[in-house]
């Protein structure tokens, strides 16, 4: 719960899985899990950096609970050096049947992880789901996502109304524009941008 004396637009609001608005042109979460399902286990979302991936594959494994004796969520970060992804992947052969793995960020796996990856959950009977830049690796393609400034604005509008912030549209619109599209980014701009007037309220 976001109070009226703290910056929505913060870390801890804007991290994949605390917020979730349906992408334009998006199957809603409920069936886009089910048709996962119809597809053996096996997905992919795909879109570029920043355009909602992982809170869509977040709202997914709610919807996916039931169905899964474990869920666990990998992040491949860029930070991380190739050894060490390595290790990553390989912490799914210690896991057991009946499990749905997501791994986000698969192309920052190189195409031998990825295929080690593919081949180890099929034949462990593991389901998976990826997010990625590209498709890749012939899963089935869950979602095709692309930012919008539309849906950009309607993130920051249900940010900002559970706050009490007042963002103009103009500054929504540039927070997008000089970010590129790039959701997580644009968020991190309007922190700085609404951090005086958060301020100027706890006074």
């Amino acid at each position: 719960m976001i109070s009226d004396r703290e910056n929505p637009f913060a870390t801890r609001f804007i991290w994949p899985g605390q917020q979730y608005v349906e992408p334009p042109g998006c199957l809603e979460v409920g069936s886009l899990a089910s048709h996962f399902l119809r597809k053996g286990g096996y997905g992919q979302i795909v879109g570029p950096h920043g355009c909602g991936k992982t809170s869509l594959a977040w709202a997914m494994t709610k919807s996916l609970r039931a169905e899964f004796r474990e869920i666990h969520f990998l992040v491949i970060r860029r930070s991380a050096k190739w050894g060490l992804r390595g290790e990553m992947v390989n912490r799914l052969a210690g896991q057991g049947e009946g499990e749905l793995w997501v791994v986000d960020g698969l192309e920052r796996l190189s195409l031998v992880q990825r295929f080690g990856l593919v081949g180890h959950c099929r034949v462990q009977k593991k389901s998976l789901l990826v997010t990625a830049h590209q498709t890749c690796l012939g899963l089935p393609v869950l979602a095709r996502l692309l930012p919008s400034l539309d849906h950009f604005q309607e993130i920051v509008q249900r940010l900002s109304a559970a706050s009490g912030v007042s963002v103009e549209t103009e500054t929504v619109r540039l927070a997008y524009d000089q970010n590129d599209g790039d959701y997580r980014e644009g968020l991190m701009f309007l922190y700085d941008a609404v951090q005086p007037q958060v301020l100027a309220a706890a006074c």
